[in-house]
């Protein structure tokens, strides 16, 4: 997996629950920052969205689920981007070494999930 499909792999998630949202009237915004620094161990991508976040049990199934995707049995299956299986843990470790995911269904209750490539290496596990 290279760097940009690492890249289009979030994005497609993210246009991905957009899709689940059927809705007409609300326009998908996505977010990318790069904070890039010296140190390319400090370095960021801020990946943000406001489609439809994640519950607890989906963000639960998207840190531990490596290289793979349940989109293909999905209502909007034949509309999906990202079903191939990278997944976000394949995504998002081919660009870096942790991941935090902050997520809301209701702009009220916020999960996050931390954790980084050596920890699920050994694991398999994310704090949420």
């Amino acid at each position: 997996l290279a760097n940009w499909q690492a890249i289009n792999e979030m994005v497609a998630n993210s246009i991905d629950a957009w899709f689940d949202m059927n809705s007409k009237s609300h326009q998908l915004v996505i977010d990318i920052q790069i904070d890039q620094q010296k140190d390319l161990d400090k370095a960021q991508l801020i990946l943000q969205d406001n489609a439809m976040g994640m519950d607890l049990h989906t963000l639960e199934k998207a840190v531990t689920a490596f290289l793979h995707s349940d989109k293909k049995q999905g209502d909007n299956a034949h509309r999906y981007l990202g079903m191939f299986g990278f997944g976000l843990l394949g995504a998002a470790f081919t660009l870096g070494q942790e991941l935090t995911v902050v997520t809301t269904t209701d702009n009220k209750t916020h999960y996050v999930a931390t954790g980084g490539v050596e920890k699920f290496k050994t694991d398999k596990d994310f704090d949420v």
